[in-house]
């Protein structure tokens, strides 16, 4: 799960139980074989305990959760900051 404030993916690890992880931290994407909608991917990533580690991301988790886009608002790259799209198409 992306959280938007901290702009970090949620994941588990074996030594810390839950870790925030940017993006940057991502060493591996894969496309797993299946369903579509939505997409799933494995990830790996390098974890804060020092190893790396695998997780699941949907596809909206990785393509619009970091613009927020899921609840009526986006990221203005512009400004840094969350804006109603109401605002934007009103």
């Amino acid at each position: 799960m992306y959280d938007i404030l901290r702009q970090r993916y949620t994941f588990a690890c074996p030594e810390r139980d839950r870790v925030g992880v940017a993006l940057s931290a991502f060493r591996r994407i894969e496309r797993l074989p299946g369903a579509a909608h939505p997409a799933v991917f494995s990830v790996r990533f390098a974890c804060t305990c020092g190893a790396e580690h695998d997780g699941l991301v949907a596809d909206d988790e990785l393509d619009w959760a970091p613009l927020g886009l899921g609840e009526g608002t986006f990221f203005d790259l512009m400004t840094t900051r969350l804006v109603a799209v109401a605002h934007e198409l009103g």
